[in-house]
């Protein structure tokens, strides 16, 4: 039997975005079930029977990792879940994809078979929000998407390999400052991969002055930004960005906020032409 998942206030209280690692808010019309608690024989916490549920106004329904939710509240505007261990790793093969970073629970309450990775479909999702601040909306990407072939073709700007340069250097200052300028003057959505590298490099600034969230959050958004234009565009190779990026984001959760001094700037991603 499934029953309608409380409202916000009713499970936990009532915390401020800012402070829950991760939100997904659903599109328009959804709201949440959770079945009903049952005895339960084996070490499963909410993972699996009894379940949590995003129902859409077709009927569809999609299950959640229940164990991870800290949050659920329930608007006008559709269903929004927060998630205590789970980090957003952007759009993987046309998927928005979460993984479990930390467990909330004790390993001998949880279920062997949870799932380590959440996947959802963008139409699926109005925006997600890390640490209080959106890391992807459904508008954004829509205008990504339609990024025609004929502007990655055309040579990288004089602007956009000066910011490279920079970038390369550790000037991740100044490659800001020379990046924005271009992607001010840019209209077309392909500013969008300016604004991208951008983004990883004032990451790297967060990472040098010790900004953990801000250096997270950069590295998410960035790499979110640039997907559309993989593998290459304007002569920049983004695929080995996406990866450097990807590669840095994992160092920065290892340290912690408490070791971030302690990452090797050999590591660090440069921008690479083709």
């Amino acid at each position: 039997m499934i029953s309608r998942a409380p409202r916000r206030g009713q499970d936990a209280p009532d915390t401020p975005l800012s402070r829950i690692p991760l939100v997904v808010s659903f599109a328009a019309g959804t709201h949440l079930h959770r079945e009903r608690d049952l005895a339960q024989h084996l070490p499963i916490l909410r993972n699996g029977p009894p379940g949590t549920f995003v129902v859409f106004p077709d009927g569809l329904r999609v299950s959640l990792p229940t164990d991870q939710i800290v949050q659920v509240d329930e608007t006008d505007l559709g269903a929004r879940v927060g998630f205590g261990g789970m980090r957003f790793d952007g759009l993987d093969v046309g998927l928005l994809t979460f993984r479990r970073v930390r467990e909330l629970h004790p390993e001998e309450q949880l279920s062997p078979a949870r799932s380590q990775t959440m996947t959802l479909d963008p139409r699926w999702v109005r925006a997600v929000i890390v640490a209080g601040q959106d890391v992807w909306t459904a508008d954004e990407t829509a205008a990504l998407a339609a990024v025609p072939d004929r502007w990655c073709e055309e040579p990288p700007p004089p602007l956009l390999l000066a910011g490279i340069e920079q970038f390369n250097r550790g000037e991740y200052f100044e490659q800001h400052e020379t990046l924005e300028k271009l992607w001010h003057a840019e209209a077309r959505p392909v500013r969008c991969l300016y604004q991208g590298i951008l983004q990883i490099g004032v990451a790297l600034y967060h990472v040098r002055r010790g900004n953990h969230h801000g250096a997270v959050y950069m590295l998410g958004r960035g790499s979110m930004y640039l997907r559309p234009f993989a593998p290459t565009c304007q002569g920049v190779d983004v695929a080995a960005l996406l990866q450097g990026a990807a590669a840095t984001l994992a160092i920065v959760d290892t340290l912690g906020p408490a070791r971030l001094d302690e990452f090797e700037w050999d590591r660090a991603p440069t921008v690479r032409l083709c």
